[in-house]
C-alpha cells in the first residue's frame, strides 16, 4: 500500500478568492481499482464578515472575494466540498509519499483537530444559550462567532478555535504578514512534524501567508465517482450539478514524474473533465437528451482510464491464457490518444454538422454562453459570432 500528502491550492475559477485557497489532500493507492484515491480532505476557512468594516477593508474584500473576518474572530478547519475539487482545472499543488505510520499520524492530527473545534463551538452555544441559524456558511452559530471566539479564549488556553488573522503592516521589502493566520498557515501547522523542513520549505517559499505566492506548482486532476450528481441553484439562478459525497480518485495519479506525455495527458483531461460539466448542466432541448447522456459517458470513460496504475492484459493461448502488464509508457500513449480523437471529434463537430454519433446535433443545441465556454476550453477562436456553422474556427494550441 502506498500513501501520499498533497498541499493543494484551489484558485478563483472554482470558488477560490483572488488569493486562492489551500488545502491538504490524504491520499493512499486502492490496490484493488489500481488507482489514487483521497481519503481525506482538509481546509482552514475564516467566516462570513460579522461587523461593518472600514473603508480600506472594504475595499480589499471586494477587490479579492475575501468576505470573511480578517480580524477578531476564529477560523474553521472542514472538509473540502467536492464540487470544487473535480471540475477539470483551477487546483495546483505538491505532492509527498508517505509511510503508514506518518499517513495515520497526520490524519489522526486533523481529525483531532476538527473535533476539538467541533467541541469548542458546541460547549460555547450551550453555555451562551445562542440559538442555531436555519441558513449558514460554515455552521449554524456563525452569526454569534466573535461571542463564541471571546467565550473559548476565556475557557481554555490554548484556545481550541484557532483565529483567522490577517495582519498588513509596511514593511522594509513589501508589506508585512507578520502574525497573519490564514488557510496556508494551517496547512503548514498540520504538516509541520510530517514532512521534512524541506518539503516545508517548498511549501512555504516567499509566503507563509498568502497561498497564490510560493513555489511553482503542478497541475492537479481529481475526479469523483460514484452515484448520480444532484442539482443546485447558486444565488445567480443556474442551476448546475455535484456529485459531492461521492469517492474522490486522482485522474492524473500522483507522484508522477512529469515529462511531455503527461503534459498532454493532463491537457486532455482537463478538457474532458471540465465539458462532462458543460454538458450535464447545459440546458438542452429533450430531444438532445439521449446524445447528452451517451458523451458523457464516453468523456468519463475516457478520463477515468488515466486513473489506471497497472493494466493486467490477457489473451488464450491453446487452451491456457496468458496475463502480462503492458508497458506503462505505451498504455499512457494509447490513452492520449484515444481522448485526443474524442477531443478531436467534439471540436470538429463544432464546424460540421454532418458529423456521426449526433455530437453536432447535440453541441449546436447548447445555449450561446455554453457554446462560448467549450470554445473556450477547447481553444476556439471567434471570427464573427456564435453561429457555430459559419463564425467559428478551433485548433489546439
Amino acid at each position: 500500500m502506498k500513501y501520499a500528502v498533497s498541499y493543494c491550492l484551489i484558485d478563483h475559477r472554482v470558488g477560490g478568492h483572488l488569493m486562492w485557497h489551500s488545502c491538504i489532500l490524504l491520499s493512499q493507492l486502492d490496490e484493488e481499482l489500481n488507482a489514487w484515491r483521497v481519503m481525506d480532505t482538509w481546509g482552514f476557512y475564516g467566516l462570513p464578515t460579522s461587523q461593518r468594516d472600514g473603508l480600506i477593508v472594504r475595499i480589499f474584500k471586494l477587490v479579492t472575494g475575501l468576505h470573511v473576518d480578517l480580524q477578531g474572530n476564529h477560523g474553521v478547519l472542514c472538509p473540502e466540498k467536492l464540487h470544487l475539487l473535480d471540475r477539470g482545472h483551477g487546483l495546483q499543488g505538491l505532492s509527498f509519499e508517505l509511510d503508514l505510520a506518518q499517513y495515520r499520524q497526520l490524519a489522526d492530527k486533523c481529525r483531532r483537530r476538527f473535533n476539538e473545534q467541533e467541541d469548542a463551538i458546541r460547549e460555547a452555544a450551550a453555555d451562551l444559550e445562542l440559538v442555531p441559524a436555519t441558513t449558514f456558511k460554515r455552521y449554524p452559530f456563525e452569526r454569534d462567532s466573535r461571542a463564541i471566539f471571546d467565550w473559548e479564549k476565556a475557557h481554555h488556553s490554548p484556545p481550541r478555535l484557532p483565529d483567522y488573522t490577517l495582519n498588513v503592516a509596511p514593511g522594509f521589502f513589501g508589506p508585512d504578514l507578520s502574525g497573519s493566520h490564514t488557510c496556508k498557515t494551517q496547512a503548514l501547522a498540520l504538516l509541520n512534524g510530517i514532512l521534512t523542513p524541506a518539503q516545508l520549505d517548498r511549501i512555504s517559499f516567499y509566503s507563509q501567508v498568502i497561498p497564490r505566492l510560493g513555489w511553482s506548482l503542478d497541475s492537479i486532476y481529481l475526479y469523483t465517482s460514484g452515484g448520480t450528481p444532484s442539482q443546485h441553484r447558486r444565488a445567480s439562478g443556474k442551476v448546475v450539478s455535484w456529485r459531492d459525497g461521492s469517492n474522490l480518485f486522482w485522474t492524473i495519479p500522483p507522484l508522477e514524474t512529469d515529462t511531455p506525455a503527461l503534459q498532454r495527458a493532463k491537457d486532455a483531461v482537463s478538457k474532458l473533465q471540465q465539458m462532462e460539466w458543460l454538458f450535464r448542466d447545459a440546458v438542452l432541448p429533450a430531444e438532445n437528451e439521449e446524445e447528452r447522456t451517451t458523451l458523457i459517458d464516453q468523456i468519463i470513460k475516457m478520463y477515468s482510464r488515466f486513473s489506471i496504475i497497472k493494466n493486467t492484459q490477457s489473451t488464450c493461448f491453446f487452451g491456457f491464457y496468458l496475463t502480462w502488464q503492458p508497458d506503462k509508457e505505451q498504455v499512457l500513449a494509447d490513452n492520449i490518444r484515444h481522448a485526443e480523437q474524442l477531443i478531436h471529434t467534439i471540436t470538429s463537430a463544432i464546424e460540421n454538422d454532418e458529423m456521426p454519433d449526433c455530437k453536432a446535433s447535440l453541441i449546436h443545441g447548447l445555449p450561446d454562453t455554453d457554446k462560448q465556454s467549450l470554445c473556450d476550453i477547447l481553444h476556439c477562436q471567434i471570427f464573427k459570432d456564435l453561429d457555430l456553422q459559419t463564425g467559428l474556427s478551433c485548433s489546439e494550441p
